[in-house]
């Protein structure tokens, strides 16, 4: 009976470890550190990754668990965690984090979200580890296609100097007539932006310095 009872208790206290230990895993674990100069963002426009548990981590990202979404719950970051808890998703879904200027306790962090069908979005995030919250959110990747129209966004992230920057490129067409999109004309729109962090008052911000579009039909 003893023997019994000694087991029993053991288990338990296993069990209990291992609840603690999740439990207590901490936002940033969720993203691994990302230690390159450059990274291309862009999105397969499927879910065909998004519950292949054989697929790398890199490509399908990891899950937040619930117990972080108040993370997400402000003005700013709100929407990432909306669009990503509907249509059966589970939530945003974590990948890459880049620690900036280390007295600025800032991270940079790269998350999946929620887009018009499934999490197809990806977003750059600032993050402030001192007030634990989502202090800004950048679009950088998405593929969405739908009746004739489609929106494509990719990016690349390049450090330079020690300082990092988001040039990201967006097309997106949309037929001149909806009624006739198998056929018609198609409008163009393509536009070119440069993104840096900007380090002023001991916050980061993400500052766009270049911007160029132009528009044609197909």
């Amino acid at each position: 009976m003893r023997a019994k009872f000694f087991l029993f208790a053991l288990v338990l206290v296993a069990a209990c470890l291992s609840f603690t230990q999740v439990k207590t895993k901490k936002f940033l674990d969720y993203f691994q550190d990302y230690k390159a100069d450059s990274l291309v963002i862009v999105s397969s426009g499927s879910s065909e990754f998004k519950e292949d548990p054989s697929t790398p981590v890199t490509e399908r990202g990891v899950s937040i668990d619930t117990s972080h979404f108040h993370v997400f719950k402000n003005d700013v970051a709100d929407d990432l965690l909306y669009f990503s808890t509907t249509d059966g998703e589970t939530g945003p879904m974590a990948y890459y984090k880049i620690k900036l200027n280390a007295a600025s306790g800032y991270y940079l962090l790269l998350l999946r979200s929620g887009g018009e069908y499934w999490n197809s979005r990806f977003y750059a995030c600032l993050y402030n580890s001192g007030e634990k919250k989502i202090t800004e959110t950048l679009l950088v990747a998405e593929y969405f296609g739908d009746a004739g129209d489609e929106f494509i966004c990719s990016s690349k992230l390049i450090k330079q100097d020690k300082e990092w920057t988001i040039y990201s490129h967006e097309y997106y067409q949309e037929p001149i007539d909806f009624h006739k999109y198998e056929t018609d004309s198609l409008k163009i729109t393509e536009v070119d932006r440069t993104t840096i962090l900007e380090l002023k008052d001991d916050h980061y911000h993400f500052k766009e310095t270049s911007h160029q579009s132009k528009n044609f039909i197909k």
